[in-house]
């Protein structure tokens, strides 16, 4: 190509619809197109061929862009756009003695450590694709996967042709599930991992432990780190430290588990950031004020509920009152405002149950208060007539029964006669004008040791 003139020098054909956008990779000897026929469609640059093609069902694509430094590249269509990769940067593989096998360009490889020859085995068939619902999936047997549901934590067991074959719920709340032998599953949670058994439906071992990455060795022994040591898990639950990880950006993280472990969960609270782990470790401390932060920085019911439940064991009525708020638990604030001798609010939560046509509550509220009258007026407006004429008459409202049978007429209810029963009342609650006294915990040596910075003890590491 010149200032006049421009020579075609190869074409490319496949799309069926106008091209919009075309573009050369940054590092790979490719081409990027997209086009009106609703595809993206990867070139190799050197033979002029077609290696790749991406879909979409409704969408047609109009711009391209690619990243200068990594393996990524952006399409706009109709509706949005889409970020995407053209390969993965971590092959799929497998050790096995001092050999590894691995995938690329459509090919299991074999490479051999000791002599560092590489070479292909097998051409990969792309098999069919199946699509679902699910967090994480991983295969248990030949011819068999998991798929785990986040929402219900529950295993879906599925054959090859995506046909469910069994149902399992998880024991435990988890975010991912990985291979763990023939018909186990290694399930992850927020601070443990178990081994679950899909047949028996059982727990084989579990590991609380500040878990970062595990592979499993071939004579099955599971091998996992930490924030601060590799260490083993045999099949039988013994555990041990293979070494110690020399990295001094985790000196201060690593102990936090040393210290939970210990059994010094507030001198551990120091160390965290993340906002669940702080909030695990401040109710295993009692720090229900960090515990209160934690809760509604996350805001989630269970944690208020937890909350609730260490409150209360701690007599601390304020927040047990402010973690029942915040999941709308009014039956259980009915019987705190009972117990605590709080009647105003008591009363202001009777109300608010008749607001929200909650009749039994409305009536529990009216036994706790012993509000005769007011049970009287929900037993006529819920049509039960003959309770609230019995109510009405053996609590002394005559002027309400008289008037309440004479709509009954004839269907009046006999009441026992020569009789003289006490009737049981609520009696007067305790008037509780505070939280129970607690022990005052003097300030930790911690607090004021913790204005030195990481980089500090480092440098009075290498001065030791």
């Amino acid at each position: 190509m010149n200032e006049t003139k421009a020579w075609e020098v190869d074409t490319l054909r496949g799309h069926m619809n106008n091209v919009s956008s075309v573009m050369f990779h940054a590092k790979q000897d490719i081409i990027v197109s997209n086009s009106e026929d609703k595809s993206i469609r990867v070139w190799d640059a050197t033979k002029r061929t077609g290696i790749q093609t991406f879909r979409r069902e409704h969408d047609r694509f109009w711009i391209l862009a690619v990243h200068p430094e990594i393996n990524l590249l952006a399409a706009g269509h109709d509706n949005g756009m889409i970020v995407f990769k053209l390969e993965r940067e971590r092959p799929a593989f497998a050790l096995s003695g001092d050999s590894l096998f691995y995938c690329k360009d459509r090919f299991l490889r074999f490479y051999e450590y000791s002599t560092q020859k590489d070479s292909q085995v097998i051409p990969i068939r792309r098999p069919g694709r199946k699509e679902g619902t699910g967090g994480s999936a991983v295969f248990i047997a030949r011819n068999r996967f998991a798929v785990l549901e986040k929402s219900t934590s529950q295993v879906l067991v599925k054959n090859l042709k995506n046909e469910m074959v069994k149902k399992s719920a998880l024991p435990i709340p988890t975010d991912a599930i990985f291979y763990a032998g023939t018909g186990n599953l290694l399930c992850r949670s927020e601070d443990k991992v178990v081994i679950f058994d899909l047949q028996q439906r059982l727990v084989l071992g579990e590991l609380q432990t500040p878990f970062v990455s595990g592979a499993w060795d071939d004579n099955g022994v599971f091998i996992y780190t930490t924030l601060n040591h590799i260490k083993y898990c045999l099949p039988n639950g013994d555990s041990g430290i293979i070494r110690t990880l020399d990295v001094p950006i985790y000196i201060t993280k690593a102990m936090i588990a040393y210290l939970q472990q210990k059994g010094f969960p507030e001198v551990a609270l120091h160390f965290v950031e993340d906002e669940r782990i702080r909030f695990n470790l401040a109710l295993e401390s009692g720090n229900i004020g960090v515990a209160v932060a934690s809760a509604t920085q996350i805001n989630e019911k269970d944690l208020w509920y937890r909350l609730g439940v260490e409150a209360l064991r701690q007599g601390n009525s304020g927040i047990v009152e402010f973690a029942y708020q915040q999941t709308k638990n009014f039956e259980r604030l009915s019987f705190l405002y009972l117990i605590t001798g709080n009647l105003d609010k008591l009363s202001k939560l009777m109300k608010i149950a008749e607001v929200k046509n909650n009749v039994m509550g409305q009536f529990h509220n009216a036994l706790y208060l012993g509000d005769v009258k007011e049970r009287v007026k929900i037993l006529e407006n819920a049509g039960h007539l003959p309770l609230a004429y019995i109510t009405a008459s053996v609590h002394g409202l005559t002027d309400v029964a008289e008037r309440l049978a004479a709509e009954l007429g004839d269907n009046v209810p006999t009441l026992p006669e020569e009789k003289t029963p006490s009737l049981l009342m609520p009696p007067s609650p305790v008037m509780c004008g505070g939280d129970w006294p607690l022990l005052r915990v003097s300030k930790e040596y911690l607090k004021e040791d913790l204005r030195v910075q990481p980089e500090e003890v480092l440098l009075m590491k290498k001065k030791m």
